[in-house]
């Protein structure tokens, strides 16, 4: 799947919020960056089509998806999104949840349980199945939202700050776990914690005071002059002290 964006601007009320003139998105694993208040969640919200742009344009495939509601409805068919205050309620086990996740995208009765099984799988899940979510750490809920955003193989999936909160540990996991989702599909992360994306994203969108500051290939931003990764070469670049290499 990909996604472009063209000319596109969000106001909240009289406050311009987000610009962005031209940037595409494409299948592996695009780090959307930026400190707190950059604009991440506000672009996430439009590229996850819950949220319509004052101006500009979004075509998923070729299809203008805010001009046309066809589009926007099989769109979002195709999508798995997980919004950064993304909750589940406590009393449900795991594949309750999963199973009113089946619903909302119209999975078949017969084909449910094996949907579930291969997210369960897919997250590293499968061991928490029956349990309930009250009983699950902070970094194993992040993967029960993850689970539902993967029901029904969608073709994109987008992440909003989705480890704000974990500790190193979780962090880890939940990362080796998007970068297998990534190699199939269209996968948007944003985060302000540049270890989350440093050696498994394919591309970088830096967001800096709700602009779109940079968006290409990632590699030229983290490795070092012979090509190994480097975490300092990576935050220098983003932030200009060091020119990235073309």
């Amino acid at each position: 799947m990909i996604i472009k964006l063209e000319d596109i601007a969000f106001s909240y009320g009289s406050k311009l919020a987000l610009t962005v003139g031209n940037a595409t998105f494409s299948p592996g694993l695009t780090g959307v960056l930026g400190t707190n208040g950059a604009g991440k969640s506000t672009l996430m919200r439009v590229l996850a089509g819950v949220a319509a742009p004052s101006s500009g344009h979004m075509t998923v495939d070729g299809a203008d998806v805010y001009q046309h509601s066809n589009a926007l409805i099989e769109y979002r068919r195709l999508l798995g999104w997980v919004p950064q205050e993304a909750g589940i309620p406590d009393h449900l086990t795991v594949k309750e949840f999963l199973l009113y996740a089946a619903w909302l995208k119209a999975i078949s009765k017969r084909a449910t349980n094996g949907v579930i099984q291969q997210v369960l799988e897919q997250t590293q899940l499968t061991f928490a199945e029956h349990g309930q979510v009250r009983k699950l750490s902070g970094g194993q809920k992040r993967r029960v939202c993850l689970a539902a955003a993967l029901v029904g193989n969608p073709r994109c999936v987008i992440l909003d700050e989705p480890t704000v909160g974990l500790d190193p540990t979780q962090r880890d996991n939940f990362n080796n776990v998007i970068a297998e989702i990534a190699k199939n599909c269209t996968v948007l992360f944003s985060t302000h914690i540049l270890e989350d994306v440093y050696e498994n994203a394919d591309n970088i969108c830096l967001l800096r005071d709700g602009n779109l500051a940079a968006i290409g290939p990632a590699q030229p931003y983290w490795s070092d002059g012979n090509g190994n990764p480097s975490l300092a070469e990576f935050k220098a670049r983003l932030f200009g002290t060091v020119n990235a290499k073309s």
